[in-house]
């Protein structure tokens, strides 16, 4: 049997393609009010939140989260027989603490990965909650078009990073569905534009600013991360003592690829990407969840990993800039 962690981590152990097939775009409503929703490139999230998926062979998968109501659950997901069938043709269903346990119900996703607006759905807005959060976190697989106004025939000057929290600045129905005006960081009232809210998930505030050019603290290193000449990657390992980060440090330029995926890493370990701004790209996230995207500001971004357990952490990250 071999397991996966994430489809990053599968290349690099030079599976065949057809181990990696992921699981179509879907959403599930699981009882207990967790809702599970599947990217269709093997990006899951539980109740907005990404999920550590491992993959035992092409048709089936178990997602779960370590943080939050829904943790101490797994989420089973397997290829639907006939028993099972829906739209999206995968049948999820849960186990959890105290032998509890459930069947989900699943509905296909209304676009699938690389549509115009967000590359993949992954989860909705809750605008039908009847309160709208002061921030969104953007919950695409890779990125999101932002348009001058709300309608898809808009022009796009902006793609929002998967993971970016952005500033709620007020939602409207058009062309059928619902819209939102967002700043293109959050704290950045220059560039406004519009986004599909199918594509946001609440956050509960706004990305931090750090200041990655002071003094490191004692408990954090700062590493620069050299290419050697010819190659557009390279690979770093630590261990990490409880609470214990450190950041690395990458040069890049705007329009250029930012690749950053662990091949291991213990279950404590987390990491998030800063900006040369200051503001956060991608939100803290478990290092299960690879990260690609394309950057929008030229200087040295972090890569800061931080050991959220109690004992040591180990783990081996690759870089790209391409």
């Amino acid at each position: 049997m071999i397991r996966f962690h994430t489809l990053a981590a599968a290349l690099a152990l030079g599976l065949p393609a057809a181990a990696l097939a992921q699981p179509a775009a879907f959403t599930a409503e699981c009882p207990l009010g967790n809702i599970v929703v599947s990217d269709g490139a093997g990006f899951i999230t539980v109740n907005g939140n990404p999920a550590g998926v491992e993959g035992f062979n092409a048709d089936y998968y178990e997602a779960r989260v370590y943080d939050g109501p829904a943790a101490g659950i797994v989420f089973s997901i397997a290829r639907g027989g006939d028993a099972y069938q829906n739209a999206a043709g995968w049948l999820v269903s849960y186990t959890g603490p105290d032998r509890a346990n459930g069947i989900c119900t699943v509905r296909a996703s209304g676009e699938g990965p690389g549509a115009d607006d967000g590359g993949g759905a992954m989860a909705g807005s809750g605008m039908g909650s009847g309160s709208a959060p002061d921030f969104w976190r953007v919950n695409v697989s890779s990125t999101l078009n932002m348009h001058a106004e709300p309608s898809t025939a808009s022009p796009t000057f902006a793609r929002l990073q998967r993971g970016m929290v952005v500033r709620n600045l007020g939602c409207e129905q058009h062309e059928g569905r619902t819209w939102c005006m967002v700043p293109m960081a959050p704290n950045d009232g220059a560039s406004i534009g519009w986004v599909a809210a199918e594509y946001l998930v609440p956050a509960s505030g706004p990305a931090t600013v750090v200041d990655h050019a002071a003094t490191s603290a004692p408990h954090t290193q700062a590493v620069r991360v050299r290419f050697a000449p010819g190659t557009s990657g390279a690979e770093e390992s630590g261990t990490l003592a409880p609470g214990h980060t450190v950041r690395y440090i990458l040069g890049a330029r705007n329009g250029q690829m930012l690749e950053v995926h662990f091949t291991a890493a213990d279950r404590s370990v987390d990491y998030r990407i800063i900006m040369p701004n200051g503001h956060v790209l991608l939100d803290e996230v478990k290092a299960t969840l690879p990260y690609q995207g394309q950057l929008y500001m030229s200087g040295d971004h972090v890569v800061e990993v931080i050991n959220r357990g109690s004992g040591s952490a180990v783990f081996d990250v690759y870089f790209g800039i391409y």
